[in-house]
């Protein structure tokens, strides 16, 4: 299993060539933690697998390219998910 990416970015989107374990989890100015509002699946059709705030998992399947999916994400699972060129936006 990979280990879990810290997100590291001044800015609100965020680019992924490919899914790796990642905690998109934020802390905004004022303190409160922050997770990603939507999802962009750049190319290949395929699958997304990602976390709920709850630890839960989601697999979010049969995407196709082009899509924003507007859902809050905790973290990306890199097991299970084949879409690449992914944008993660807050």
């Amino acid at each position: 299993m990979s280990e879990m990416r810290e997100v590291q970015s001044s800015g609100q989107f965020i680019p992924y060539a490919t899914v790796s374990d990642t905690n998109l989890r934020t802390v905004d100015p004022t303190g409160r933690k922050r997770m990603c509002r939507a999802i962009y699946v750049g190319d290949a059709d395929g699958t997304l697998v990602v976390k709920d705030d709850g630890g839960n998992t989601r697999t979010l399947a049969g995407l196709k390219a082009g899509v924003v999916l507007p859902i809050k994400a905790a973290e990306l699972v890199a097991s299970g998910s084949d879409v690449t060129n992914i944008i993660v936006m807050w």
